[in-house]
């Protein structure tokens, strides 16, 4: 789809500088179509991958209702803005993407979203340090939900405490619905914070290859491989495998592939499995019970 046009050409970025300036970005807003035909706009965190942005958000919401409705949206990113006195101006460097946005639904591209996402804003991180800090959120959003249960079961036991005689009972059982009617609303936000901040967990745990979870991975590799992705098979091979050797011509044998160095958190150093004859001897043994 051809957009406008900008007025001054000779300001138009090209590709470089505009990747540079949304590699550099730490936010940006987005441009949404809002209810009665306002505009919405929000700043956003995002990373980029490419010719797409990832960004994250609740599962509801004002910002995912509008997308669902209209995915149409534009994103401006502002790297510069020096102000200039003596013009009454100001120099903006910006970049204005415009596109579709979608909700991510498949698994293995949502992980690499927040995979990515996690590692644009803290690339000094681990996965234990990303599974502690949701922890710590997971634990936050189940307190809070436990106080909101209490608080609306005592103004329960106060609803059905009300003597129907007062005369002011029929004011003081409408502000009681009404306070338990907006506790509903905190309890289904609290809900979904908490069912995102797990899914998050479950996202990062899953890419965490340890002593624990090793032997059923190296056991079940056929299973697990034929029902991957190719994202998730190709993360799988990564965190098993941290060097492949191939020959520069192909061996009188038809082989092609050399060694092997592998990567497991079972034994303390990785270890080199050669194909290479001339070095090594190795042997396949099929093992049943």
């Amino acid at each position: 789809m051809m957009f406008r046009e900008m007025r001054r050409k000779k300001q138009a970025l090209d590709r470089t500088e505009i990747d540079r300036i949304l590699h550099y970005g730490t936010n940006g807003v987005l441009a949404l179509s809002g209810d009665k035909e306002y505009p919405y706009a929000v700043p956003i965190s995002y990373v980029q991958d490419g010719d797409v942005l990832y960004f994250h958000c609740a599962r509801s919401g004002h910002k995912l209702d509008l997308i669902r409705q209209n995915p149409k949206a534009s994103f401006c990113v502002v790297d510069q803005d020096q102000i200039v006195p003596e013009k009454y101006t100001t120099y903006f460097r910006s970049v204005i993407l415009f596109g579709t946005v979608r909700e991510l639904t498949d698994d293995g591209e949502k992980h690499a979203a927040i995979e990515a996402l996690a590692l644009r804003y803290h690339p000094t991180d681990t996965p234990e340090g990303r599974t502690a800090a949701i922890d710590q959120e997971i634990a936050n959003y189940e307190k809070e939900l436990r106080q909101v249960y209490s608080l609306k079961s005592r103004l329960t036991e106060e609803l059905d405490g009300l003597d129907p005689d007062d005369r002011h009972y029929l004011r003081q059982k409408n502000d009681l619905d009404e306070h338990i009617y907006r506790l509903y609303d905190k309890i289904e936000a609290a809900e979904n914070q908490l069912i995102e901040a797990r899914a998050k967990k479950v996202s990062i745990e899953a890419d965490k290859i340890t002593s624990d979870n090793i032997y059923k991975v190296l056991i079940y590799f056929d299973r697990l491989y034929a029902v991957m992705n190719p994202l998730e098979r190709r993360q799988l091979v990564e965190s098993l495998i941290s060097e492949v050797h191939v020959y520069e011509k192909r061996q009188p044998n038809g082989q092609w592939l050399k060694s092997i160095k592998f990567k497991l958190p079972i034994i303390r150093e990785d270890m080199e499995l050669s194909l290479d004859s001339e070095e090594h001897i190795e042997t396949v043994a099929l093992l049943t019970k």
